[in-house]
């Protein structure tokens, strides 16, 4: 019997071992916060799987397969000890697309730093609505590895992060995206370029076949060498195969559709409804139909979502808005009288730019979390004064009460990490959403 080993307990190492149990590997399973029995997860014992508890014993088998769950930094000391003993690490999108022969689904793979979440979402409902079957997976939260392997689904929408396409080396999707390229994950890829070449991996092995969909006007996607079709979409080049004016959007300087009644808010969903309505022509569904899905789609939790209005001030979370970047494209979705909550675990993040672009229509920031002093030094640096410290998110809602009027917006946008306080961004806006529905 042939040996696999994974690394991580996680959703993407679930899905790894129910592919690997299918092509019959013997499976082992090491995890640096697992060193003695009792710490299995429920859901992996009596799996016939074999856990590791110390990495010294990684090396007293010998593996066909090593598979990383894609959160696991390539510094790891485990991972070193693998390469330093001629394993080739792989992520889980490749270890699918290998055993990819049980399942005959066209692969569309959506990266970049920001947009890919709630544009896997949207082709995945426009796939879905015009009568293909569509399965949304990946980094959106559902493991890739066994979909890709065995789905029967018409089409597979995959989210890929950087960290899943640093470990691959045969996956090849039929239609792949970035949406944009901005620094991120640089605790992880050490620098711009390292991230930018991980995000690029998606269409390395594309052919004439194939079909790459570039953002135009990201000038990080400029310079793209690939055998791939070439497809752009922009808000400002109208020499582009789609572009928007005004929510019309057009197909090579030809009007196509109206997107009056698209619910999503905001310049950066107009990209992702251009990314959508890019596959969609590929597939060659009816206009109709692509108007139709795109008009009745209401978005992601945690990506700008309403929640609420009070005494006639709009409460709208963003949990998602992770980095900089991000809470610059939601501060860019408002005209002004903002009330910006910012604050949260560390990512490394210069703060100067979102400061700049957003003073101008911001009433009021309330700054929370473990970045705190990082932000309002900053602040003090660009002599912003118009800020109050809260203690916590909890506090940072109330104080919003206290000083929003009619006509007044409250955007929690973080531009940083979670893990100070919540266990993901997803917990937090459930807090943030949770708080604002019970003001009164």
């Amino acid at each position: 019997m042939k040996n696999a080993l994974v690394l991580g307990t996680g959703i993407s190492a679930k899905s790894a071992i129910e592919v690997l149990k299918n092509e019959n590997f013997k499976i082992f399973i090491y995890d640096d916060f697992i060193n003695e029995e009792s710490k299995i997860p429920d859901e992996l014992l009596n799996k016939e799987i074999s856990f590791i508890f110390n990495k010294k014993a990684i090396l007293e088998n010998s593996y066909e397969i090593v598979m990383k769950s894609p959160g696991i930094k390539p510094d790891n000391e485990a991972i070193n000890l693998l390469k330093k003993n001629g394993y080739k690490i792989i992520s889980d999108i490749e270890l699918g697309y290998r055993f990819k022969s049980n399942s005959k689904s066209k692969l569309i793979a959506v990266t970049g730093t920001n947009g890919k979440s709630t544009t896997t979402a949207l082709i995945n409902y426009n796939i879905n609505n015009s009568g293909f079957k569509s399965q949304a997976v990946g980094n959106i939260g559902i493991g890739a590895s066994s979909a890709i392997a065995s789905s029967k689904a018409d089409y597979l929408v995959i989210e890929c992060s950087s960290f899943q396409l640093d470990d691959i080396y045969d996956f090849k999707p039929d239609i792949s995206i970035i949406t944009n390229i901005s620094s991120d994950h640089l605790d992880y890829h050490k620098n711009i370029e390292n991230y930018k070449s991980a995000k690029f991996n998606i269409f390395k092995n594309q052919d004439i076949k194939d079909f790459l969909i570039i953002n135009k006007d990201d000038k990080n996607l400029n310079d793209i060498n690939t055998d791939a079709n070439k497809i752009y979409i922009s808000l400002d080049d109208f020499s582009a195969n789609y572009y928007s004016d005004n929510r019309f959007i057009y197909e090579n300087g030809e009007k196509l559709l109206d997107l009056n009644g698209y619910k999503l808010i905001g310049r950066h969903n107009l990209y992702n409804a251009m990314f959508a309505i890019s596959v969609s022509r590929i597939l060659d569904i009816d206009i109709e139909k692509i108007e139709s899905s795109l008009k009745s789609f209401n978005g992601l939790e945690h990506r700008l979502e309403f929640v609420k209005n009070i005494n006639g001030v709009d409460y709208y979370n963003d949990s998602k808005a992770t980095n900089v970047e991000s809470a610059i494209t939601a501060v860019d979705s408002f005209k002004d009288n903002l009330i910006l909550i910012l604050g949260g675990s560390d990512k490394g993040e210069d703060y100067k730019k979102l400061l700049e672009v957003s003073r101008k229509k911001t009433k009021k920031y309330i700054v929370n979390g473990a970045t705190k002093k990082d932000i309002i030094d900053t602040m003090k640096d660009l002599e912003i004064n118009n800020y109050i410290e809260a203690e916590n998110l909890k506090d940072a809602v109330n104080i919003s009460f206290d000083i929003a009027r009619n006509g007044d917006t409250v955007l929690l946008s973080p531009a940083c990490a979670s893990f100070d306080s919540f266990k993901n961004f997803e917990e937090r806006g459930e807090e943030f959403k949770k708080l604002v529905n019970n003001l009164h």
